[in-house]
């Protein structure tokens, strides 16, 4: 199921719920071809077994992004939509909310730092204890640290 989610353009758990299978067409319906890229990547991630996933496919309303989790310095919550930050500065906005990518990508060092912030550790560049705390990227982005959540930073931090 995990791998399946990294590739898919949207699941469906038993018992079938009526509006989430509409919306689940509709997304079928709204991308303009099935990527064949997309579906390369999901064999890939069936054979993988347990081992960590290398790559991702993000689905925006236009088209499937293929990037590889590396990539990813941090994830935004937006509502219903997660924008995904890189390390090239670029920005991808997803049809998921970040707990979808949240649960994905706790294999690769991802880290929840607030409500709406998930945060690649590998580059975090200095954690600013002022000003009630916040993450200091390697790109140069602030990421704020939610009072709740500034031990688990720390622990995660010691642990690098």
């Amino acid at each position: 199921m995990k791998a399946f989610r990294f590739s898919a353009i949207d699941y469906l758990l038993k018992p079938v719920d009526p509006d989430d299978l509409i919306k689940a067409v509709a997304k079928i319906q709204g991308s303009k071809k099935t990527s064949g890229e997309s579906l390369d990547l999901l064999m890939e991630h069936s054979k993988n077994g347990n081992k960590p996933l290398k790559r991702l496919a993000l689905n925006t309303l236009d088209k499937i992004h293929v990037v590889n989790i590396s990539d990813i310095v941090r994830c935004e919550a937006d509502v219903n939509y997660t924008m995904f930050y890189f390390l090239d500065k670029s920005k991808v906005l997803v049809t998921k909310t970040l707990k979808d990518f949240e649960e994905m990508l706790s294999d690769h060092s991802f880290l929840r730092v607030h409500q709406s912030h998930l945060v690649n550790t590998n580059y975090i560049k200095e954690f600013v204890k002022g000003d009630g705390g916040y993450l200091l990227m390697q790109e140069g982005s602030n990421v704020p640290v939610s009072t709740r959540k500034r031990n688990a930073v720390v622990e995660a931090l010691n642990t690098l």
